[in-house]
């Protein structure tokens, strides 16, 4: 990871830091539908998908229609979460 990409990072961190505590103030709810913690795991659980996805279709020496682009519900310890990979 190069110096600019760290950078992004931190921005892009910091911004779900403000996000999550706005949240929090907002909704007095940690966790659950409304919780301050769901859209990082949503955020977190959607990127890993994807990550998973683009190197298991990069492998695949034929193509796959079915690769996992639809919404999926997932039940947490937080709540049920709709991710939507992209």
């Amino acid at each position: 990871m190069n110096k600019q990409q760290k950078e992004i990072n931190q921005v892009t961190w910091e911004c779900i830091k403000q996000q999550a505590v706005e949240r929090l103030l907002e909704t007095k709810e940690l966790s659950g539908k409304n919780g301050a913690i769901t859209p990082i795991i949503k955020m977190v659980l959607e990127a890993a998908l994807e990550a998973e996805l683009t190197h298991h279709l990069a492998q695949s020496e034929t193509g796959n229609r079915k690769n996992g682009k639809a919404k999926k519900k997932l039940k947490t310890a937080y709540g049920q979460i709709e991710i939507e990979p992209s």
